[in-house]
């Protein structure tokens, strides 16, 4: 799985490489193979995850996970009647989304 895995980020990264190959990207990006992408990310998790942020979102992912049972109905009722609670809503939603990819990405 892993070497799948490698494999399609190495292409997406040549994708890329390709398409900003014109000289006024010249030094913008530093490329990353997927193994030394994943042992900086395990680096960084280990050095955030005691931290009080961090623990606070842990402490808070069941109601993430609740909330996001609900996350189109209440979704629904913000879009017909817009007021400032939409824009709260819309920051939940975010970390509910970027919550549900990252314990998506600690699987691999």
């Amino acid at each position: 799985m892993s070497q799948q895995i490698a494999a399609t980020w190495n292409a997406s990264v040549q994708k890329q490489r390709n398409r900003l190959g014109s000289r006024k990207f010249v030094g913008l990006y530093e490329e990353i193979d997927y193994n030394n992408f994943h042992q900086n990310l395990q680096r960084m998790q280990e050095s955030f995850k005691n931290r009080v942020v961090t623990q606070s979102l842990i402490t808070l992912q069941p109601a993430f996970e609740r909330l996001n049972t609900f996350e189109r109905a209440i979704t629904s009722c913000v879009q017909a009647h817009a007021m400032p609670a939409s824009l709260v809503w819309g920051v939940l939603q975010a970390l509910l989304r970027v919550r549900f990819y990252e314990s998506r990405c600690d699987e691999y």
